[in-house]
């Protein structure tokens, strides 16, 4: 092999690294904010369900001073009143009356 194929392998080498650095580099900074998007929707939507779940009296959370969620807890349901319900139903068929 002479010095000529070697340079040339080495710097076709190094330009295709360069290249394919350059691509995975621009690939994973969109992959990247698009979890750091999605991880934001989800933190809202799981924000809202506490919320709605607090509001309904099912959990109670501990908050920081400017409002994050820091935490909760589920409350135990215990029946306030008691139910009962009873019906005597009568079922009767009466033919219809001519005209």
């Amino acid at each position: 092999m002479d010095w000529a194929n070697i340079l040339s392998s080495l710097i076709g080498t190094v330009i295709g690294g360069i290249i394919t650095w350059l691509v995975s580099k621009r690939y994973y900074q969109r992959a990247s904010e698009d979890l750091k998007n999605e991880t934001k929707e989800l933190r809202r939507l799981i924000t809202l369900t506490l919320d709605g779940l607090e509001i309904g009296g099912l959990v109670e959370i501990a908050r920081d001073g400017k409002g994050n969620i820091l935490g909760y807890n589920f409350l135990k349901l215990r029946p306030s009143e008691s139910v009962n319900v009873s019906d005597n139903p009568i079922v009767q068929i009466k033919p219809e009356k001519p005209g």
